[in-house]
């Protein structure tokens, strides 16, 4: 039953209450009753068409409010699937989370290893460091010393020089007697000979290459690097006493450069292989070998 029913029903029992309470006056008055009657029939009329809008106007309203409710539980059921949707992201989610969070505990695990064998690696790297640098230092030492005595060979190769050019003057003044010595220089010559050839073999045990018995000097003229190898072209050759398998100084001024050892030989040149390196060899740098 709609509210606008009850409230036509509600009016109609006010009506018949009135009518009842017309009742007397209107037998008593039938004219002026009747005319009430009228006048009441007429705002029953009214009350009525009143009613008849009233109860339109509600169902409009009940009809838009349903529409509306409706509107609004489609909203609801569209809002509801969203909101499904949207945890089923969150619990994709959640699992990617815990699956990097698994993924960066590995990670940290494998990051500590790691920094325990850098600190490892970085003190023995250390420990190699200070062994290089204690080597470098006793290295520099032995250049050091090695240049000392060059130097003090070179003064002495200069006094032997000055001491050759006075035998040789001292040779033209008794070349007469050189005749009658012969037998005695020969004799000298062959002892001189084997005294010389026992150090250069000795020598050459210790360097690791032939060792002339007179001071040899010379200008590295080029250089070569194939590989790891460092090859050198010298200005010396035969005709200054180089042979095969000497060994030379190489050296520019004060500094140590390195070694190297002749395999070919022409009459005013040569050439060998850099057995030591120990600095950057150019031309123009400086050879020295024998003389001790």
């Amino acid at each position: 039953m709609s509210i606008v029913t009850k409230i036509f029903i509600v009016l109609v029992m006010i009506l018949s209450v009135l009518l009842v309470a017309l009742i007397v006056p209107f037998v008593r008055n039938t004219d002026t009753y009747r005319k009430k009657y009228e006048e009441t029939q007429k705002l029953l009329e009214v009350a009525r068409k009143d009613v008849q809008i009233h109860e339109a106007d509600l169902n409009a309203r009940v009809n838009a409010h349903a529409a509306e409710i409706a509107e609004w539980e489609n909203v609801s059921t569209q809002l509801r699937a969203q909101i499904n949707d949207k945890d089923t992201q969150i619990q994709a989610q959640a699992a990617r989370v815990i699956e990097l969070q698994n993924a960066n505990a590995a990670v940290e695990g494998r990051l500590a290893q790691l920094s325990a064998a850098l600190k490892q690696a970085t003190e023995i790297n250390t420990a190699l460091q200070d062994e290089i640098v204690d080597r470098r230092e006793k290295m520099l030492k032995l250049q050091t010393r090695t240049i000392e005595l060059s130097d003090q060979l070179r003064d002495m190769t200069t006094q032997r020089d000055t001491l050759v050019q006075l035998t040789r003057l001292n040779k033209e003044t008794i070349t007469d007697l050189e005749a009658q010595n012969q037998e005695l220089v020969e004799k000298l010559d062959s002892l001189s000979a084997e005294s010389k050839q026992k150090p250069e073999t000795e020598l050459s045990k210790i360097t690791g290459g032939l060792v002339p018995t007179h001071a040899i000097q010379g200008i590295v003229t080029d250089v070569k690097v194939i590989g790891d190898d460092t090859f050198v072209a010298v200005n010396v050759g035969m005709n200054d006493g180089v042979k095969e398998g000497m060994k030379f100084m190489i050296h520019k001024g004060d500094v140590y450069l390195g070694d190297v050892i002749v395999n070919t030989v022409d009459r005013n040149s040569a050439a060998g292989r850099v057995t030591l390196k120990a600095g950057d060899i150019t031309p123009n740098a400086e050879i020295m070998a024998g003389g001790l």
